[in-house]
């Protein structure tokens, strides 16, 4: 993560860090998509569409749930309330997230340029050089989703292995009559699924893959709300989406 303002938690420099809380997710305000684990896919299914994109700094797979149709555009948030349901665990755990140290090891870190973290009010994250109850609470939860996410590694692997990745395109029609296209994205390929010989399917059910799966295809049903936001909080609503199936 090239990032200076992602730091590993150090009791000795971050002691005086506060944490305040903002159920309004205002850091998202300009993010298209939050990362998301596969055991997520259930409970996110029912809000958002569900897809796979490339890292750009590793070209690795991993699954997002996606905010809007347009770069820096996210249909959920407002000034007033969060307009899903569910709530993904990497922003519920943001500022902290798990990064990699110099020498190649996960560990909890903090963005410390996040507007929720001061001097000044709110939670403090260390006292006495121990950590606070409410990072406790967040170390806890940060262990849980790396776990998850080791998970959803395995996942994307066994998805890469066995051909069930194929990319796809959006295509969007304005309502001005311009046209413009979303790429970089991968869905699953369901007449490869319905190919797979039984062995397979029978791993997948023994490992839990299979319910993800569905789950993440049915989510694009999602995409219909995602033109309803758009044609209601947009300054550039759209008329139609396509999806766009790449050879």
């Amino acid at each position: 993560m090239a990032n200076s303002h992602i730091q590993a938690l150090n009791p000795s420099t971050h002691k005086d860090l506060k944490l305040n809380v903002d159920p309004l997710f205002t850091y998202t305000k300009t993010i298209q998509f939050t990362p998301l684990h596969v055991n997520e896919f259930a409970p996110a299914s029912t809000c958002y569409p569900i897809y796979f994109i490339k890292d750009r700094a590793t070209g690795k797979l991993f699954s997002v749930a996606l905010f809007g149709l347009e770069e820096k555009e996210n249909l959920f948030y407002s000034d007033t309330q969060w307009r899903a349901s569910y709530v993904s665990e990497s922003m519920q755990c943001w500022p902290f997230t798990m990064a990699k140290t110099s020498d190649n090891q996960w560990s909890p870190h903090i963005d410390t340029s996040s507007p929720l973290l001061s001097n000044d009010q709110g939670q403090l994250l260390y006292k006495s050089g121990r950590p606070s109850e409410t990072l406790n609470t967040t170390l806890q939860r940060l262990q849980q989703s790396y776990q998850q996410k080791l998970q959803s590694m395995a996942f994307v692997e066994w998805l890469l292995e066995l051909k069930l990745l194929k990319p796809v395109r959006l295509g969007m029609k304005y309502l001005s009559g311009e046209k413009s296209i979303i790429n970089g994205m991968y869905s699953i390929d369901a007449s490869a699924l319905q190919q797979l010989p039984p062995d397979a399917l029978s791993l997948g059910h023994k490992h839990g893959y299979l319910a993800p799966i569905y789950a993440l295809l049915a989510s694009h049903y999602n995409l219909y709300d995602l033109i309803r936001l758009k044609k209601t909080f947009s300054k550039r609503p759209i008329s139609s989406l396509q999806l766009i199936e790449s050879e």
